[in-house]
């Protein structure tokens, strides 16, 4: 499986799992951007030596990660021990590495939907208003409040207290954490639903959007932030 969905090019992010005793280097939160270059047989790799803020990775003989592949189909991801390192002809800093545990698909659907409570402003907006904000130009909005309950790399859920109409294009404005706000300050998404709840008083109403205008990039950003806060909810519930 591992030789037909993973291909050159397919960037990788890496976190440790387990050092050599006595080595040094990577932390548990740190989180190391690399590419795959090709299997050199069956299950085992060929990668450049990732980096952190243009820094290599300590990476040693016997270290043991997790492996996150973007492929073209999706996230996969498994665990893997550094077998070799060293530089080629052109200085390229090299490692082979070896899967020790099943390559699985990290994304159950076309895009993985995690739960959540996140506090949200969100507003309708016309085409024209889209335009002016994507330009970053003046426009007055009325905000209002809601709770996101799940969010993935095409769209969300969330309560708020006023039902939507189907197909109404909004501005939302999530909660993300400081970094992710950074490089994803805000998001549209065209209504697909609207319902009110289960009796609650005052009423609240689910609306399911899907994104729009939509740069892969800022997708990427979503999919990696989702892929982070799952992979911290299974390390806590394990501990």
């Amino acid at each position: 499986m591992a030789n037909e969905v993973i291909q050159a090019g397919n960037k990788i992010e890496m976190h440790m799992v387990e050092k050599r005793p006595g080595g040094t280097g990577f932390t548990e939160t740190d989180c190391y951007v690399s590419r795959f270059l090709r299997w050199l047989e069956k299950n085992t790799a060929l990668i450049v030596v990732p980096t952190l803020k243009g820094q290599l990775a300590p990476m040693e003989v016997d270290d043991s990660y997790e492996l996150c592949f973007f492929a073209r189909d999706g996230m996969y991801q498994c665990r893997a021990k550094v077998v070799r390192r060293w530089k080629d002809a052109n200085h390229l800093e090299l490692a082979e590495v070896s899967l020790i545990s099943a390559l699985e698909k990290y994304q159950r659907r076309r895009y993985y939907r995690m739960s959540c409570s996140m506090p949200m402003s969100y507003s309708v907006v016309s085409e024209e208003q889209k335009e002016l904000l994507k330009q970053k130009e003046s426009c007055q909005l009325e905000l209002k409040n809601a709770t996101v309950l799940d969010i993935s790399g095409g769209g969300m859920r969330f309560h708020s207290s006023v039902r939507l109409e189907s197909g109404e294009l909004l501005f939302l404005e999530p909660e993300f954490p400081e970094k992710v706000k950074e490089k994803v300050p805000y998001l549209f998404g065209r209504v697909v639903s609207s319902q009110k709840a289960a009796d609650r008083n005052p009423p609240v109403f689910d609306s399911r959007v899907e994104f729009t205008d939509l740069h892969h990039s800022v997708q990427e950003q979503i999919v990696i932030y989702i892929f982070k806060e799952e992979r911290d909810r299974r390390k806590r519930e394990n501990y």
